[in-house]
C-alpha cells in the first residue's frame, strides 16, 4: 500500500512537469527522508526524483545526492537546504544552509552559490562548502588533486 502510494506520487510529480512544460534539470536521491518543494519525501521503493528550476531540497538526519543532466554532481549533508535557480547563464545550485561537497562536469552550465556568494569550481574537483550555525557563508574549501603516481610519496 506505501509503495503504491509513492509510485503514484512520483508518476504524479513526472507529469505535473510535463503538464507545465518544465523538464526535470536533475535527480535527487537520499536513503533517507528528505524535503523537496516543501513537502516531506521517504525514499522507500523510488531510486530518484526529478528536481525542477526553483525547487528547494532540504535534508534531515542523512545526505541526499543532486545528480544534474550534465554529470555535475551535488551532495547534500545532514540538516542543510539549497535551491536550484535557472539563470541566462545556466542553473545555479544556492546553499542555503549547512553543508555540501559537490563536483562540476566538464563544460557544466551549473554554477555553485554559498548564500550569496559565487564558489569558485573547477571541473572534476571536488570542493566542500558550510554556512555558519547563524547562515553566514564559510569560504568554500577545494580539495586538492591527488598526487601524481611515482611521486616517491
Amino acid at each position: 500500500m506505501i509503495i503504491r502510494v509513492v509510485v503514484q506520487s512520483a508518476v504524479l510529480l513526472g507529469l505535473a512537469g510535463i503538464v507545465l512544460g518544465a523538464a526535470p534539470i536533475a535527480t535527487v536521491t537520499s536513503s533517507g527522508t528528505f524535503e523537496l518543494r516543501g513537502k516531506q519525501v521517504k525514499a522507500d521503493g523510488v531510486p530518484s526524483w526529478p528536481v525542477m528550476e526553483g525547487d528547494e531540497i532540504g535534508t534531515s538526519a542523512g545526505p541526499a545526492t543532486v545528480q544534474f543532466r550534465d554529470g555535475s554532481r551535488v551532495t547534500l549533508s545532514g540538516k542543510s537546504k539549497a535551491k536550484v535557480e535557472k539563470t541566462d547563464d545556466g542553473l545555479v545550485f544556492r546553499l542555503l544552509t549547512g553543508s555540501m561537497q559537490f563536483t562540476l562536469a566538464p563544460k557544466s552550465s551549473v554554477a555553485f552559490y554559498n548564500g550569496p556568494t559565487a564558489v569558485p569550481a573547477q571541473a572534476g574537483v571536488m570542493a566542500t562548502v558550510s554556512t555558519s550555525a547563524f547562515g553566514k557563508s564559510i569560504p568554500a574549501r577545494v580539495l586538492p588533486p591527488p598526487p601524481p603516481s611515482g611521486s616517491g610519496r
